[in-house]
């Protein structure tokens, strides 16, 4: 093993001593902070004071009067004053711990090389040592802690996180400065008050938005029959549905002016690591980190489909290297996600973000966008020392602990049991470019067909039409011209401009994107906030206008390559009719899937946010629409049943789609009459809908590749059949004209 010190790559010079001086905008945002933080302590002391006040007042007032009435109401008021105060003070109590079910622990005893390499960093950023160093399999670096009431006193303990997924995208230097960025957050002051506004967001947050037993014990209050018992339930609903308004208030207020002061200490930790790594190693960094999230989420979606095959890699991190080469082959990008090298100049700078690449930066965002961060660390420029070797060096052992990791990985992901057999990652790979080679399409196709379903219509209407009336040669030779010749490039990339215009619009129109200044350009010219909904139906339309067109297309394609197979006479107009038909079949179950997969999302999401029990028409609602779910579930099934795969790779001839699709009985129906539903229940059913959906995905994807493969194979021999007959007829005017 080398020494440790040859592990650390060389620190630049000529740094200007005040760069990591906090500057007035830093200073600025901590002091709005703060006045914010004091306000709302200030608030909420008095709040909890007021409650309190009330509940003693209301539990040593006297009682006057005799009977029921006097007693009820003494009753009343000391339990709503109690319960408000109850309401009020439950946050502070409440610990948080941060999930670790993804992370493993990295002793010292066991990565010495990575501890030293810490502790040298620490040393030049002047920062502390971390409490405890993890790894997660993510593509991230990140400072985290849990936090409790007594961290309002004392400080926490920060841990750093180390994300294999990163480890495994950047070269040394690199990881060094995203290591320099994130100790730079572990010396920075305001860090500590940030902890403060954490712990005053969680307060808030616990108050507003969670639902606890205080929001079942006050819906049972409510729901008491004894309107007499009831009311002061009804009546403590109404003054926190009031306090959650002022709060929501309050929550807001403090996150935006901490976006504003976070992205204020993300400068200032970019300029930290910038101190010892130079102006471009973070940004070459930042460059990657998008892309290694693809490869990363690409590998995770290989190993789902092999896992379908009971194949389950002991190597994440390999599939994920292996993700990346994909990716770069199919955009015909070889240096997809890779920074620009730098020139050979050592005093010219290379431009790695544009303004935009992020879209519009949100106001709410903690950090700032790209483009800024490298004007940012580039203010100064530093020309960084390049060392690509890769950080995995670092970890002692790395072949096990990318082992365990994957093994986390799959039971969290994946719900693979612990004692489940794992296989060698090359042999899951060779599954996965078994897979990649059929669902792959060639470039020449530009991306026509990414992420929309084929709707060519009718086959038995086109098929009767073609036979009816057969194109001549010529069309059929036109046809053939614009899908393989790249007419459609530049209709392409404007449509897909469409695609994003609308995105962006549609952003804007719900308030998840905001805009920096009063306009932003669109098309060539400035447009305001007015503008974007007559904007947004406009791109619509076009888009409506764009779908139109591809159904068009789809139709004439599968004419086309329909008419060239029954040309050549060997069968193929058969096979291709059959697989459009069955790849038909299984888009509509896919669309099915997709619409229930995103009703109950939003379910679920409009759930969380709900206090108390829900009332009886909604209820009725939400079983409607689990009942629906599930017999979409079982339809899909159904009409699966009577569907045989064609041949594809990987699955068994003759295998029925049904019974790809799901090994086990639908979960049983709800009655209508049921009041509750269990939560085994819900999962079993998701569980079920997820694994159709993710199944009839791929096969769809399998299915598409396959078809354009066999036309692909049909346009080619009828093309060489044209030639051959072609150069038959010049021979033989040329023999009668000799």
């Amino acid at each position: 093993m080398p020494a440790a010190e040859s592990f650390y790559p060389p620190s630049v010079s000529g740094v200007p001593p005040d760069l990591t001086v906090a500057n007035a905008n830093y200073r600025r945002s901590v002091v709005i902070v703060l006045v914010c933080l004091v306000l709302f302590l200030l608030f909420y002391l008095a709040l909890v004071a007021a409650s309190g006040w009330l509940f003693y007042v209301a539990l040593t007032y006297p009682l006057e009067g005799r009977g029921r009435g006097p007693i009820l109401l003494k009753i009343g008021s000391v339990a709503i004053t109690a319960m408000l105060f109850l309401f009020t003070v439950k946050g502070l109590f409440k610990r948080h711990t941060v999930d670790r079910d993804l992370h493993v622990e990295l002793p010292e005893s066991e990565h010495p090389e990575l501890y030293q390499f810490i502790r040298r960093l620490c040393e030049e950023t002047k920062a502390p040592f971390p409490y405890k160093v993890y790894a997660s399999p993510e593509v991230n670096a990140a400072v985290f802690y849990d936090s409790s009431l007594l961290n309002l006193v004392f400080p926490t303990r920060k841990n750093l996180l180390i994300g294999l997924g990163l480890v495994n995208s950047l070269t040394l230097c690199e990881f060094k400065a995203v290591l320099a960025h994130e100790f730079g957050h572990f010396a920075q002051s305001s860090m500590r008050l940030g902890s403060y506004v954490y712990q005053a967001n969680r307060i808030i947050a616990d108050m507003v938005y969670h639902r606890d037993y205080f929001d079942r014990l006050l819906a049972q209050w409510r729901a008491i029959g004894d309107l007499r018992v009831s009311i002061f339930g009804h009546l403590l609903y109404g003054i926190v549905w009031i306090l959650r308004m002022l709060l929501t208030g309050a929550f807001r207020g403090i996150n935006f002016v901490e976006a504003a002061l976070s992205r204020q200490m993300e400068f200032h930790a970019d300029l930290v690591a910038v101190s010892v790594t130079g102006s471009d190693s973070l940004i070459h960094a930042l460059k990657r980190l998008d892309f290694a999230n693809r490869s990363l989420a690409q590998a995770a979606e290989d190993l789902r489909a092999a896992a379908h095959h009971q194949l389950y890699s002991k190597d994440l991190f390999y599939h994920q290297t292996h993700a990346a080469m994909h990716l770069r082959k199919v955009e015909d990008k070889p240096e997809l996600g890779a920074p620009p090298p730098l020139p050979e100049d050592p005093s010219a700078r290379v431009q790695v973000f544009e303004p935009g690449d992020d879209g519009i930066p949100s106001m709410w965002a903690s950090h700032p966008p790209n483009y800024d961060r490298e004007m940012n660390a580039k203010r100064h420029y530093v020309r960084s020392i390049e060392d690509a070797r890769s950080p995995w060096i670092l970890f002692r052992g790395a072949e096990r602990l990318r082992e365990t990791m994957s093994r986390r990985f799959y039971q969290e992901h994946l719900e693979v049991p612990a004692s489940t057999a794992f296989d060698d990652p090359t042999k899951v790979q060779q599954f996965i470019d078994e897979e990649h080679a059929e669902t792959t399409q060639d470039p020449r196709y530009l991306g026509l067909y990414d992420g929309r379903y084929v709707e060519p219509g009718d086959l038995a209407a086109l098929v009767s039409s073609v036979q009816q009336s057969p194109w001549p040669e010529e069309r059929l030779s036109a046809a053939h011209r614009r899908l393989y010749e790249q007419e459609y490039k530049e209709w392409l990339e404007k449509h897909l401009e469409r695609q994003r215009e609308y995105q962006l619009l549609r952003a804007l129109s719900e308030g998840e994107a905001r805009l920096k200044g009063k306009t932003f350009p669109f098309r060539g010219t400035d447009r305001s906030r007015q503008e974007v909904p007559q904007l947004l139906e406009t791109v619509e339309q076009e888009l409506e206008a764009d779908r139109q067109w591809l159904n068009q297309f789809d139709a004439e394609v599968f004419q086309a390559h329909y008419q060239m197979a029954a040309v050549l006479g060997k069968g193929d107009e058969r096979e291709l009719w059959s697989r459009c038909q069955f790849h038909l079949a299984a888009q509509e179950i896919l669309r099915s899937m997709n619409s229930q997969r995103a009703v109950m999302e939003n379910l679920f999401a409009h759930l969380g946010q709900r206090s108390g029990n829900l009332q009886e028409e909604e209820h009725k609602q939400v079983m409607e629409l689990f009942r629906t779910a599930r017999a979409e579930v079982q339809k899909a099934l159904a009409s699966a049943q009577i569907l045989t795969v064609p041949p594809l790779k990987n699955i068994d001839p003759g295998t029925t789609l049904a019974a790809f699709l799901l090994q086990e009985p639908v979960v049983e129906d709800l009655n209508p009459a049921q009041d509750s539903i269990s939560g085994e229940w819900v999962n079993r059913m998701m569980r079920q809908l997820v694994a159709v959906q993710d199944k009839v995905r791929r096969l769809d994807l399998k299915s598409l590749g396959a078809i354009l493969a066999l036309q692909a194979r049909i346009a080619g021999e009828w093309q060489e059949q044209c030639e051959a007959r072609l150069q038959t007829t010049v021979g033989r005017v040329s023999e009668s004209r000799g």
